[in-house]
């Protein structure tokens, strides 16, 4: 009962497949968090809140902070 017909036996995922699906669901909150930084950016520049989001965003976006 356990030849190429059979249903008893147990369909394994592939380990890329798992891997990738963990790396997803463990960058999402990340990128969740980084467009809502972005659109608060946007759409409040006027606040304070949203000067110092642009400013530290523009900062990050800058290439030569990130040589130090």
């Amino acid at each position: 009962m356990s030849g190429h017909s059979s249903q008893n036996g147990l369909a394994r995922k592939s380990p890329s497949a798992t891997i990738l699906r963990c790396t997803a669901i463990s960058l999402l909150p990340s990128l969740v968090f980084l467009v809502s930084l972005g659109l608060a950016a946007h759409c409040l520049p006027e606040t304070l809140l949203g000067r110092t989001i642009g400013a530290h965003l523009s900062q990050l976006a800058d290439a030569n902070s990130w040589a130090r």
